[in-house]
């Protein structure tokens, strides 16, 4: 079985922001931006035509993200992830029909009950030949639930 992980560290040392900036760096997968906001993965050659049930499944946690009733897979920002692991197919035994080609998990950080804690991100561009700016303010909070 072929597995592919990205921790944290790696995540935030390459500036990936969503899904097609790792996936296009993992070897046997190819994504297409299929609408705006969705993007089609394709892994094992294995691939759909449009409108029906992909073949590579999309977690973020243990929740599944991949409808069989829409194209593609939601185009999940990369924001307080701890890991991500593409595994290559078949994984119908583990993950279901829709994974026949492949998962891709994006496992978020686990909370921490016990500790206050926060993170934020603050960018800023400009764009040659364009006079509108461009920023980004990403922010992750972490509130103890036990005292």
């Amino acid at each position: 079985m072929s597995i592919t992980a990205l921790v944290a560290q790696e995540i935030e040392r390459k500036s990936l922001v969503n899904t097609s900036d790792y996936l296009n760096a993992v070897p046997g997968v190819t994504i297409s931006d299929a609408l705006t906001g969705f993007s089609q993965i394709v892994m094992r050659g294995l691939a759909t035509a449009f409108a029906e049930q992909s073949t590579v499944s999309t977690y973020f946690g243990e929740v599944p993200f991949t409808n069989p009733l829409r194209f593609g897979t939601a185009d999940m920002k990369l924001v307080d992830i701890e890991r991500i692991v593409v595994l290559r197919g078949p994984q119908g035994t583990l993950y279901g029909s829709g994974s026949l080609g492949g998962t891709v998990r994006n496992i978020p950080n686990a909370p921490d009950l016990n500790e206050f804690e926060g993170k934020i991100d603050l960018g800023y561009s400009q764009t040659a030949h364009s006079d509108d700016d461009n920023d980004k303010i990403v922010g992750v909070v972490n509130l103890p639930l036990l005292v």
